[in-house]
């Protein structure tokens, strides 16, 4: 999981602008899906948070971080990245990334957004997500409503596969640590990797950092949030950080909240 630290940089200057729409919804064989968040339109395609769309389809995602997404359903394993999205038959997490490093795919749609954000929190296109499953799916302009049409059976065979690096997204938690400061740091952009650098050479210490959720610059202080497995120690990782070469000549303070992850 180290690239999510050395690419969060760019990847915070290159995210697109979203527009939340609230009049669009999503159904399942024509029962609406509840979703926490409201979908995102953008560019002309529809996105729908991640975690309650995957599940109503018994499908999970199986790996994640801020350039990468697995949907998991058995055998159907369907690929997100930043640019192109592919599906591969694949019975566990080794099969799959045999054939992810040898491109042997089943299905492959290419885009500029496979995965945006909002706020943190993921979004996966609907689309291309349901029909690389299989399933079809309809636009009611009238009623800008996504109908996703799935088999009684396919809903009802839901993931078995549990062979990814990590799998229960029920017991994951959401770390959010602040760093405040009196003085604005000479470098930003050094001051906020090396915190990131930090947190990861943690690791080892505080339990398993999961991937990236969000981040805030704002006028005195830097917010960073992650996705981390249950035995996170947040109360390490404040002394570790206070201990540092960047944050012990004073002037900075450093707290660090948990929550459960809200998809």
């Amino acid at each position: 999981m180290k690239k999510f630290f050395f690419a969060l940089i760019a990847v915070l200057a290159a995210m697109p602008a979203m527009l939340a729409c609230a009049a669009v919804s999503v159904t399942l064989n024509g029962q609406a899906i509840g979703l926490p968040k409201e979908p995102i339109v953008l560019d002309g395609r529809v996105y729908v948070p991640a975690l309650a769309t995957v599940k109503a389809l018994g499908a999970d995602i199986s790996s994640y971080d801020e350039l990468m997404a697995i949907v998991s359903k058995n055998d159907i394993k369907v690929y997100f990245s930043s640019n192109y999205i592919n599906r591969f038959t694949a019975s566990d997490a080794d099969e799959l990334w045999e054939k992810i490093q040898t491109n042997r795919n089943e299905g492959y749609v290419e885009t500029d957004t496979g995965i945006i954000y909002d706020r943190g929190r993921p979004f996966l296109p609907v689309r291309p997500l349901c029909e690389l499953m299989g399933l079809t799916v309809d636009w009611d302009g009238e009623t800008s409503t996504v109908d996703i049409t799935a088999p009684a059976e396919f809903l009802s065979e839901v993931n078995k596969d549990a062979s990814f690096y990590w799998r229960s997204t029920d017991e994951l938690k959401a770390v959010t640590l602040t760093v405040e400061y009196s003085a604005v740091p000479e470098d930003m952009n050094l001051f906020s990797l090396e915190i990131l650098y930090t947190i990861q050479n943690c690791q080892p210490m505080c339990g398993l950092t999961i991937g990236y959720d969000g981040f805030q610059n704002n006028e005195n202080s830097l917010i960073y949030t992650f996705l981390c497995e249950p035995g996170f120690d947040t109360d390490t990782l404040v002394e570790v950080l206070k201990a540092s070469d960047y944050l012990s000549g004073g002037g900075f303070r450093v707290s660090c909240t948990e929550a459960p992850y809200e998809w």
